[in-house]
């Protein structure tokens, strides 16, 4: 495992200042979020777990197969009371930006703002292919291979494999066509409708479509700058709002990955003790396959 503790890089690029090229992928992962269930003083993504007698954290994880796969730069969307803990991965190739807001009462589409800011700023002409997600899920290699080596347009990414809690997020579709993403969907809601799948939480935008996600988010939550805000929820919007959006507007689609490729999420400590003993030993071993044939 890559180690991320970057004190002696060297890179022209100052620590934290991303020099980026439109031909680039991006992501942003979004880190504010307390995660009150974990019982845990540390950052949920910061929790470690042992892969081949290391200890390792989801976000460790997140960056090496995520880099692997060709993403060049990181944007990692951190609140105030945990920035200190995330400051060693800072780097030429990985910023951190702080989200002022209490993010105890504002949701996950302003840290998306904050990001969004971010890379506004640090892209001089067009914008590079944008991916987003959140940092307490963990994949295989193969995985982050597909989704960053995706081109056929904006998408949302879903799992076939459906688990009947009801904190998932599901997609339903109708005709092919996106209509419905949220949690504790019923079968009223979503009568007439197909469920495509749980949601990954991993979205990948084109440059064209950039534009819109900003103002949507904007629209939605607010800026950093600007609090002013038209959606429903306000500064309390979830990202998965904007994705809903998305499908009314019909500029992202949701593509299924392989029902074989591993992937879990945590939001518990039931969940990570599943993750230790059953997603890891899979994990390990197809990644140690496709690295034997690559």
């Amino acid at each position: 495992m890559q180690n991320y503790d970057n004190s002696n890089d060297n890179s022209q690029s100052k620590r934290g200042e991303l020099s980026v090229r439109n031909s680039d992928t991006i992501a942003i992962i979004l880190l504010a979020g307390i995660g009150r269930r974990m019982q845990h003083e540390l950052p949920k993504s910061l929790i470690p777990f042992e892969i081949n007698g290391e200890e390792v954290t989801f976000i460790e994880r997140l960056l090496h197969v995520l880099g692997k796969a060709g993403v060049s730069h990181f944007i990692l969307v951190v609140n105030s009371h945990n920035f200190a803990y995330f400051k060693h991965l800072e780097s030429s190739y990985i910023s951190l930006v702080v989200n002022q807001s209490d993010v105890s009462s504002t949701g996950s589409s302003l840290s998306l703002n904050y990001g969004l800011d971010k890379l506004r700023a640090s892209v001089s002409k067009e914008m590079p292919h944008l991916l987003i997600m959140d940092g307490d899920i963990i994949f295989e290699q193969r995985l982050a291979n597909f989704v960053v080596d995706f081109n056929a347009g904006s998408a949302l990414f879903v799992t076939p494999n459906i688990s009947e809690d009801e904190e998932e997020v599901r997609v339903y579709l109708q005709n092919q066509q996106p209509k419905l993403i949220g949690k504790g969907i019923t079968s009223e809601i979503s009568k007439n409708l197909y469920l495509a799948g749980e949601s990954l939480g991993i979205i990948k935008l084109c440059p064209d479509d950039l534009p819109l996600l900003h103002s949507l988010t904007t629209w939605l939550c607010g800026s950093p700058s600007n609090p002013k805000a038209f959606g429903y929820a306000r500064q309390k919007s979830e990202h998965e709002e904007i994705w809903q959006y998305f499908f009314n507007l019909e500029r992202l689609i949701v593509v299924s990955v392989a029902k074989d490729l591993v992937f879990s999420e945590c939001d518990s400590l039931e969940d990570r003790e599943h993750i230790n003993e059953v997603v890891l030993p899979k994990i390990l071993v197809n990644d140690k396959r496709i690295f034997a044939h690559s």
